[in-house]
């Protein structure tokens, strides 16, 4: 496995890509910590056995061009497993601050190809459940993962833009959900302005 953190910060700090251990085991030198040099266009490494690919969880709203939200979160639910693994840094009765950076979690799949990889973290976000007063673009990704470019990797730094601008995806609406919510939000105001008016009525002795 290579430490990719730990590699990057090497490149970083100027170290030749062959004299970084991670890179030579990656192409499968024994000697990890020589200094032999690597012909990087004629050495080929060996075949990859693990795709990984990654979703940042965060508090934006995709239908307004992933605009940040802020506010409360009552509940983060997720579960990792052998092939997904992730982390949040806002638990139950959190927020996020209309000051802070909007990514709260992230989650990571993994798979002997990347197929494989993007079903895992399909079947993932599924299973995300965030409930609070912020927007969450979990649903979205999916979308995004579920279409026919990113399945044949023929995405780019300007395909994302691209969606936003057509509004080519669009969350599915759960319309008998959604009716159910306003009836009982509907009730509840209604009972609790009921409430008021009696509580009020009974502190003048009426």
């Amino acid at each position: 496995d290579i430490n990719m953190p730990a590699t990057q910060l090497q490149v970083a700090m100027g170290i030749p890509l062959h004299r970084i251990p991670h890179i030579r085991r990656f192409y499968g030198l024994e000697d990890v910590h020589g200094s032999s040099t690597i012909d990087f266009h004629e050495v080929r490494y060996p075949k990859i056995t693990k795709h990984v690919i990654a979703a940042r969880i965060t508090a934006e709203n995709p239908d307004e061009g992933f605009k940040p939200t802020s506010g409360s979160i009552e509940r983060v639910k997720f579960q990792s497993t052998r092939n997904v693994w992730g982390y949040f840094s806002v638990g139950a009765n959190g927020g996020i601050h209309e000051f802070a950076d909007s990514q709260f979690g992230h989650i990571f799949a993994s798979g002997a190809t990347r197929e494989i990889a993007r079903r895992h973290l399909v079947l993932a976000l599924k299973s995300v459940e965030i409930r609070g007063k912020i927007r969450n673009p979990v649903e979205y990704l999916v979308e995004l993962l579920e279409t026919d470019a990113f399945k044949a990797n023929d995405i780019h730094t300007g395909w994302l833009d691209g969606i936003l601008r057509a509004k080519s995806i669009a969350v599915p609406t759960n319309t008998p959900r959604l009716v159910l919510a306003a009836v009982l939000y509907r009730s509840h105001q209604f009972v609790k302005s009921k409430r008021e008016e009696l509580e009020a009525s009974l502190a003048k002795g009426q």
